[in-house]
């Protein structure tokens, strides 16, 4: 059975991706933010990580730590709305290339 851990910060759609996680016969480690996340790197080592909505500072960290230690590490990220402004466009992008080099897989 894998442990994936599944590194989101809304709680709904973190709870769906566990019950289908768990539906496919995998054990899903829920953690809430980078925080929760770095602990249970510290308690489990998961077979897979799943970044999602993570703070753009702690996402390359979890990804680094995770993908050096051999774990399968996957990044999903979002650009915000033209409506949302130029920094958070820019703080985006940055954290978009912190990100590249430290996951497998980048969406």
């Amino acid at each position: 059975m894998f442990n994936i851990l599944v590194v989101e910060d809304d709680f709904n759609t973190r709870r769906l991706m566990c019950a289908v996680l768990e539906r496919y016969g995998y054990n899903p480690v829920p953690a809430a933010n980078g925080e929760d996340a770095l602990a249970e790197l510290d308690r489990i080592t998961p077979d897979v990580v799943h970044l999602h909505n993570v703070h753009t500072q702690l996402s390359p960290l979890i990804a680094e730590i995770a993908h050096e230690a051999g774990i399968l590490t996957v990044g999903v990220v979002t650009k915000p709305f033209k409506f949302e402004g130029k920094r958070r466009m820019d703080q985006a992008t940055e954290g978009i290339k912190e990100m590249l080099g430290k996951v497998d897989s980048l969406l």
